[in-house]
């Protein structure tokens, strides 16, 4: 293949989540085939933040087009129920076939106790698809500075779309609910 295909350690010591494990065997062995992989976090309280980021490390594999990575955070809506809604921080379709580091910031995001992170790999067709997650944190923030264009805000003043990518960075509304 001439490509790795699985990220061979985590990224930051010895306990991540991955798709599949098959070092040194045939990269279509274990990995996302023809169907979705998807890891939802433990819930956590942002019911008193004003804004939050969300820190990971991700590795995405792809040897085709058409698998992505779907990257989200799952907020319950007020109305009691259990139903959450789903609002996207990233969707990556590229092969990275590397370790990346990177930060989400979730500002017009409903900031409630009981969201989760939610990542799922997806594989529409059979070639070789593999991900994996490390080093999460979730960090909440008591004043929505960091969702402005000032100094020490996460919004660029000079662009159009200042969530490049199609990133959630200030306010998109909800991918999906239910």
């Amino acid at each position: 293949l001439g490509a790795i295909a699985q990220p061979g350690r985590c990224f930051a010591g010895t306990g991540c989540m991955f798709t599949g494990e098959n070092p040194g065997g045939d990269p279509i062995d274990a990995d996302v085939s023809g169907g979705s992989t998807t890891l939802i976090s433990p819930s956590f309280d942002l019911d008193l933040a004003a804004a939050a980021t969300v820190q990971v490390a991700r590795f995405f594999h792809t040897d085709e087009p058409g698998p992505d990575l779907t990257i989200e955070l799952l907020v319950p809506i007020e109305d009691g129920s259990e139903t959450l809604e789903a609002h996207l921080l990233e969707r990556v379709d590229e092969q990275a076939n590397a370790w990346l580091p990177v930060e989400y910031v979730a500002c017009d995001v409903p900031m409630r106790a009981g969201s989760r992170l939610r990542i799922t790999a997806t594989d529409p067709g059979t070639g070789v698809v593999e991900a994996a997650i490390d080093s999460v944190s979730v960090h909440a923030y008591d004043d929505p500075a960091i969702c402005g264009d000032a100094l020490g805000g996460a919004c660029d003043p000079t662009l159009e779309d200042s969530c490049t990518d199609g990133l959630l960075c200030c306010g998109f509304g909800p991918l999906q609910a239910g």
